[in-house]
């Protein structure tokens, strides 16, 4: 078993993720932990050990009880991880048939496992609109466990990954990509405040320009600051 990148309009997605975080985890450690607290106790133990769901969630001990258990399993691993596998696979389908609804055409991860921009000091703008104080949500692929660093929580809002990406062509400058969400514009109300968060939410770039020509060309509003006559 391998953690493996997941897209949102995947609903084998959204039953890998569901059954990996919220049952097979949980079971995983918890038949681990029972020689040491015994089996009453060892599913609260396992709660208490396990990585917080919002931050980047390591995945390497889960692994490695699969790939080397030895006997922390206790005897006959390959039996146990049977067991654990054909117990929680069911239980996760049933999880998600009570999120999403029954109908499994209509299942996907981005229908769960979306992101949220909303300002920092959204608490102390009671006069401003809410629309201009937040952005989506919008369906978001990827895990904590992935290469696409979407880190979630219990309710599935991403809490963590990248906002700020750049790739610099030093050999053609003017073909450099960056993004950089929710906007461009730390300014409420203008157009460019959370302009970036869609095509953010879909692993998008816009062009990162260095030459002048460029720059002009693709330049939608000129500042120019002129000096006073009256400074010395």
């Amino acid at each position: 078993m391998r953690p493996t990148p997941t897209t949102p309009d995947s609903a084998a997605a959204a039953l890998f993720e569901v059954w990996y975080r919220r049952h097979l985890r949980p079971a995983l450690l918890a038949r681990a932990l029972r020689p040491y607290v015994g089996a009453d106790d060892a599913a609260d133990a396992a709660t208490r050990v396990s990585p917080a769901q919002d931050v980047l969630a390591d995945a390497r001990v889960d692994l490695e009880l699969f790939e080397a258990p030895g006997d922390r399993l206790g005897p006959d691993p390959e039996k146990r991880l049977a067991e654990i596998v054909t117990s929680t696979l069911p239980a996760a389908v049933a999880d998600l048939a009570g999120l999403l609804g029954p109908d499994r055409a209509k299942w996907s991860w981005g229908r769960l496992h979306v992101a949220r921009a909303r300002h920092p000091l959204a608490a102390l703008l009671t006069g401003v609109p809410e629309d201009l104080l937040a952005a989506g949500p919008a369906p978001r692929g990827g895990s904590g466990d992935t290469v696409c660093d979407t880190a979630y929580g219990p309710d599935f809002v991403q809490s963590a990954g990248a906002t700020f990406r750049v790739v610099v062509d030093v050999g053609r400058w003017d073909s450099s990509l960056a993004m950089n969400a929710p906007g461009q514009s730390g300014r409420l109300g203008e157009p460019h405040t959370t302009d970036l968060f869609a095509p953010w939410s879909r692993g998008e770039a816009f062009p990162l320009l260095y030459s002048r020509e460029r720059v002009e060309e693709a330049a939608e509003q000129v500042i120019e600051l002129r000096p006073s006559p009256e400074a010395p």
